[in-house]
C-alpha cells in the first residue's frame, strides 16, 4: 500500500497486521513516476517541507496501542549529507 496521510498509513497498517505480517516498511525511496503523481516514496521524502507529514505517519503508529508490529523506514540519499541525517534523525 502507498500513503501520503497519517491516518490512512496507520488504518493500512492495522489492516497488515490482521493479515499477519511481522512489520510494515515506509518505503522513502521510492522513485517510480505512480510515486511522483501520488506524492508518496521518494517524491514525499525530497521534500524538506513535508518531513512533518512523515513524521506525523511515523508518530500515529507509534503512538497507536493496536499496532503492535514495527514500522520501518527506508530512504534514499538526499540532496546533501545534513539533508539524509537530518531525515534519518527525525525518523528515529
Amino acid at each position: 500500500f502507498a500513503a501520503n496521510d497519517a491516518e490512512i498509513f496507520l488504518q493500512a497498517s492495522l489492516q497488515a497486521q490482521k493479515l499477519g505480517v511481522d512489520a510494515v516498511d515506509l518505503n522513502l525511496g521510492c522513485p517510480q513516476r505512480r510515486a511522483r503523481a501520488g506524492n508518496y516514496g521518494a517524491w514525499l521524502a525530497s521534500d524538506p517541507d513535508k518531513w512533518g507529514l512523515i513524521a506525523e505517519m511515523i508518530r500515529k503508529c507509534f503512538s497507536s496501542a493496536a499496532l503492535r508490529i514495527p514500522i520501518t523506514c527506508k530512504i534514499r540519499l538526499q540532496e546533501s549529507l545534513d539533508d539524509t541525517l537530518a531525515l534519518s534523525k527525525l525518523l528515529e
